[in-house]
């Protein structure tokens, strides 16, 4: 599948394709959100913020066009150490950093979110945190991060004790097992299984086969994080039958032009359900500081600033279309995030 943008594999996959002999067709992509969106959201029936939800149903529709059952990549990343994340837990590099972490408050915030500077700053900011939680989603999302101050609840309770539990493997491998638990099992496993069932697709996933989740996890660091090299036994796999190009090509998150849906495309109904009387934000979040952001004037770059609108936008659609949605309500109990509100990608892949 092809699609307009930095991240299009659509050359590799047609140079794969003719490196292994299979019968290969390459679909570009077309999208019509403001027609669309509303569809692809509310088929999840919970609120859920992952963006890649939508070049996923694009894809998925394009499929079934011509196919009953595909085959993804999910599980690799987080079976394998394909983000990275995880160099610096696989080389003690957050160790290092500890004492040099109170400089992130002085420095400048990134302006862009894939750049060198960027992932150095988020190590930086990431290596003073000593509470699990804290650190596992600074080191995964900035959605809310310097916005909101989330008050302990359950939620956050359970996904603590969770990562606690953690605490006697690798720092590699304790990374990897949080991510599987929290992040494949909460996001993008949802996300992908939703996306392809809406459009009576089945999709499977190899690498999260039983043999291969059981596995990996005994297999030792070194074979999955090797110096800055990401996913090493699969790349070296991989170069063995496709040759180099492949194997040593950088990892591409599904990203999409966010902001300029949110600044265009969606504009309109972005702010038309923010600003809505029966929005539901303003029963669970501080409106001086989402008014802040909807006027651009909070002090938060303008792709953490379509993230947050596209967050908020999310939430808003499930409660205005979804037919099980409980209109107005408000998540009762805690002010931090329910458990049904899934989908906090990472940042850039950090």
């Amino acid at each position: 599948v092809s699609f307009k943008g930095s991240y299009d594999e659509s050359p590799l996959a047609a140079q794969t394709a003719r490196k292994i002999g299979s019968d290969h067709h390459t679909i570009a992509i077309h999208t019509d959100l403001k027609n669309d969106i509303d569809r692809i959201l509310s088929g999840y029936g919970e609120p859920f913020f992952d963006s890649s939800a939508i070049p996923s149903w694009y894809v998925a529709r394009e499929a079934r066009k011509s196919l009953k059952v595909i085959l993804n990549g999910d599980g690799a990343d987080e079976l394998f150490g394909g983000y990275r994340r995880y160099v610096p837990e696989a080389n003690g590099w957050y160790a290092l950093a500890r004492p040099l972490s109170p400089l992130a408050k002085w420095l400048p915030k990134p302006a862009d979110k894939m750049g060198l500077y960027s992932w150095l700053f988020r190590l930086l900011s990431s290596a003073g945190e000593n509470d699990a939680l804290a650190f596992w989603l600074k080191t995964r999302t900035d959605i809310s991060e310097g916005l909101i101050d989330w008050k302990p609840n359950a939620i956050f309770d359970q996904a603590r004790t969770f990562l606690e539990g953690l605490s006697h493997h690798t720092p590699l491998s304790r990374a990897l097992l949080a991510d599987q638990g929290l992040l494949l099992a909460g996001d993008l496993l949802v996300k992908m299984d939703i996306a392809t069932m809406a459009h009576a697709l089945e999709g499977r996933s190899p690498f999260l086969s039983r043999e291969l989740a059981l596995l990996a996890p005994k297999l030792p660091d070194r074979l999955k994080i090797r110096g800055t090299q990401t996913k090493w036994i699969l790349r070296e796999l991989a170069r063995r039958r496709l040759g180099s190009t492949v194997a040593d090509a950088p990892k591409r998150g599904f990203e999409v032009p966010l902001r300029a849906w949110v600044e265009r495309d969606l504009h309109e109904p972005i702010f038309d359900r923010l600003l809505s009387t029966n929005a539901l934000w303003p029963t669970y979040l501080p409106e001086k500081t989402v008014r802040s952001v909807l006027e651009n004037r909070a002090p938060i770059d303008a792709e953490k600033r379509a993230r947050f609108l596209w967050t908020l936008f999310c939430l808003e659609t499930w409660n205005e279309t979804a037919p099980s949605a409980p209109k107005g309500a408000s998540f009762s109990g805690h002010s931090g995030p329910s458990v049904a509100c899934r989908g906090f990608a990472p940042a850039g892949g950090y």
